[in-house]
């Protein structure tokens, strides 16, 4: 009889925790991982494709996995070229990080929306990550302000620009 209700608890238990495990998964539909020597950049976002005209919340981890401390600041060099654009075009001095949105119909570029331009609290201009940090940088959720067929997400680190995975949906002809 003891063992029985064991053996219940047991099942029981294990089935809870598949059942967070998939549903905390389900709440991080996309996440894209960079590492760039011993720093790695977190970009996450609940689904990877939206609706037109949806919102789209996105979030930025960064972490240190390293044994020293890195300082970061737009005339930093970039920490590795490997799958990386350099920012260019863009004023300085602008902040250590930042969320890029390029914006459009089709093949008519209709411009950006830059979070650091949006946001009250200023964006810092350097950051100082200590030896296994991680810290948010960007949590926050775009609006658009109407519908648009083409939509581009970068992250800025340092003087680096990367794209996401992040889109909007195309809709049917």
């Amino acid at each position: 009889m003891v063992k029985t209700k064991l053996i219940w608890i047991i099942v029981v238990l294990f089935s809870i925790s598949v059942l967070l495990l998939f549903g905390i998964m389900m709440l991080r539909e996309y996440k894209d991982e960079r590492s760039y020597n011993d720093i790695r950049i977190i970009t996450e976002s609940p689904k990877k494709i939206y609706k037109l005209g949806e919102s789209i919340p996105v979030k930025v981890t960064v972490r240190n996995d390293g044994e020293k401390a890195f300082i970061f600041n737009t005339t930093s060099k970039p920490i590795n070229n490997d799958s990386v654009v350099t920012s260019l075009g863009l004023s300085e001095p602008r902040p250590v990080y930042d969320l890029v949105v390029r914006m459009g119909v089709w093949d008519k570029p209709e411009g950006f929306w830059i979070l650091s331009q949006n946001v009250e609290e200023p964006v810092p201009t350097e950051i100082i990550l200590q030896p296994h940090e991680t810290r948010v940088l960007i949590e926050t959720v775009w609006k658009p302000e109407k519908p648009l067929l083409f939509l581009g997400i970068s992250i800025r680190f340092a003087d680096i620009e990367f794209p996401t995975g992040i889109g909007v949906e195309q809709p049917k002809k």
